[in-house]
């Protein structure tokens, strides 16, 4: 269990460490990939938005978007869009393991018979899936309360 909690942990922190670096991966806006609200305001999906009006490009000037909407907070809703994009891959990595751990535990325990250290086991494997499956239903707070922190 304390293997688990420090495995989550360390995960927490690298997305934590992570986010601003995606979040800077454009020089002078960021495109939205999932809708929001921050700040008062409405982040749409698909937009950009920036400093400046003009073309959007990446690092190497390739162009993301043609417009952009200026806006004050533009930058700190890049990282919350990269926040959201890291909690939603870490969302569907945890239910797609609790889910094969949870049916790994099934086999393990139909295939014990009535072998007692399998069958405990299979209750250790179907105790930890059912955990993953919760924190993978945490990791979709962890946005809102970033947004809520700031």
């Amino acid at each position: 269990m304390k293997k688990i909690l420090a495995i989550l942990i360390l995960v927490a922190g690298a997305v934590v460490f992570v986010s601003p670096v995606l979040a800077a991966s454009t020089t002078q806006c960021c495109k939205i990939h999932s809708s929001f609200k921050f700040d008062n305001q409405s982040w749409d999906a698909g937009t950009c938005y920036g400093n400046v009006s003009g073309t959007c490009v990446d690092v190497n000037g390739n162009a993301l978007c043609d417009t952009t909407e200026a806006r004050e907070s533009w930058g700190v809703a890049c990282m919350m869009n990269s926040i959201y994009r890291a909690a939603n891959i870490f969302f569907a990595v945890l239910l797609v393991v609790g889910i094969v751990l949870g049916l790994f535990a099934g086999y393990t325990f139909m295939t014990s018979a009535g072998d007692e250290g399998k069958v405990e086991k299979a209750r250790n494997y179907f105790l930890y899936a059912i955990i993953g499956l919760i924190v993978a239903f945490f990791a979709r707070a962890i946005p809102s309360l970033v947004a809520l922190i700031l």
